[in-house]
């Protein structure tokens, strides 16, 4: 339990690092849509959907898997 509590830090402090570092500004162009946002937002916003999948696809293994005997 210890060594999840450990990586999961981790994994905050770089995320931390990592917002700290880029925070300019993109420009997304998606066929007819033009948006331009800063990395600050974007970062976050694409952790918290990859640790949502994550969760999700988690929780669903272990429900396809079943009760331990």
């Amino acid at each position: 339990m210890k060594t999840k509590i450990i990586l999961v830090l981790a994994v905050f402090v770089l995320l931390a690092v990592l917002l700290a570092q880029n925070t300019g500004i993109v420009t997304y162009r998606l066929l007819f849509w033009t948006v331009s946002l800063s990395q600050v937002i974007i970062v976050p916003l694409v952790a918290l959907v990859g640790f949502v999948l994550g969760f999700v696809i988690g929780a669903a293994r272990r429900r396809m898997k079943g009760p331990k005997p």
